[in-house]
């Protein structure tokens, strides 16, 4: 697709984010940024779904299959020149009554504190558009960002204020959760590059950054690819929609989920709220399936040893060992 330049330029003030549906009702300035940042504390874990101004500098990419150094190179080749334009947040706690999860739903759109020359591929706008992104939210209440100060430097800085998207990496670094995504490598390589620090030169050195702040990370895609045919029974694709349909009916942690605050109804279709919502309940439905598939393993296992140990019993009754005598 072909891409165009455009200016971004920081906001001068802070707008809230709406309580509900894009463009409808209107909350105090930071409140929704604090009740995120609250909501992530509580967490057992926290899904995370970013939506791109594009993807890469040259979408036909090569003919060859890249190696995973290579396609790193070229994520981060292309990752600085592009934007996030939206951040959707999905905090995953048990319930109070112990009966299931409750899942608390945030989605901030990005904008860059400071001013900003970036790329922008039509097709990914396009996408973006046909989907429900509203654009004029974007620009009217955007949420900040910066980098955040490095870790061995945070108590030095505390107390200073950060932008509010900042805000909420600094509550996930900090509450050292595990993280979710579906299919995100790029996700992280933009989180990095937009709230850490410029990206490194290896997919080693990059790894072992990440996880000193990050230690916990689990992909739903990788986890269904890991277990596609023998745990998820699962022949079709691995989109995030395509799992979420087939999972559903073969689960039964999905009867026991609370959604509270934003619901998954109140997000245009594809947007990253939702799909940090569906990235949650694929988890939650996918360990389900894992659980099942271990404990039905560690039966099939001890139940081959008792035949095992059936099979040597009868050869040996068979042989009369205990009567046979040495003369």
């Amino acid at each position: 697709g072909s891409s165009v330049h455009a200016h971004a330029l920081s906001q001068q003030g802070e707008h809230a984010h709406p309580m509900g549906r894009r463009g409808h009702g209107v909350g105090q300035p930071g409140l929704a940024v604090a009740q995120c940042v609250a909501d992530i504390s509580a967490a057992e874990f926290v899904s995370l779904d970013l939506e791109f101004s594009g993807l890469f500098l040259w979408p036909e990419g090569g003919q060859r299959p890249l190696t995973l150094g290579e396609y790193f190179r070229r994520c981060a080749e292309s990752v600085p020149c592009f934007l996030p334009l939206q951040l959707g947040i999905c905090c995953v706690c048990r319930r109070e009554d112990g009966q299931g999860w409750e899942l608390r739903a945030h989605e901030f759109d990005l904008w860059p504190q400071h001013r900003q020359i970036f790329s922008a591929d039509l097709q990914s706008l396009r996408f973006l558009r046909e989907h429900g992104f509203d654009f004029n939210a974007f620009f009217e209440r955007g949420k900040q960002y910066a980098r955040l100060p490095p870790p061995d430097a945070a108590k030095c800085t505390k107390g200073q204020p950060l932008p509010p998207a900042s805000c909420i990496l600094q509550a996930i670094r900090e509450a050292r959760v595990p993280l979710l995504v579906h299919n995100g490598f790029l996700d992280l390589l933009h989180l990095f590059d937009k709230f850490i620090g410029g990206l490194p030169d290896s997919l080693e050195e990059f790894a072992q950054i990440w996880t000193a702040q990050f230690p916990v990370l689990y992909d739903t895609r990788h986890l269904a690819q890991e277990g596609r045919y023998n745990v998820l029974k699962h022949a079709g694709g691995l989109s995030l929609e395509a799992l979420h349909q087939h999972l559903r009916p073969l689960t039964r942690v999905h009867a026991d989920l609370r959604h509270t605050g934003l619901r998954p109804d109140s997000f245009a279709h594809g947007s990253s709220g939702r799909d940090a919502v569906l990235t949650a309940e694929v988890f939650l439905m996918e360990v389900e399936l894992w659980v099942r598939h271990w404990v039905s393993a560690a039966s099939a296992r001890k139940r081959r040893r008792m035949e095992r140990e059936e099979d040597l019993r009868q050869s040996l009754e068979a042989l009369d060992w205990q009567g046979t005598g040495w003369t």
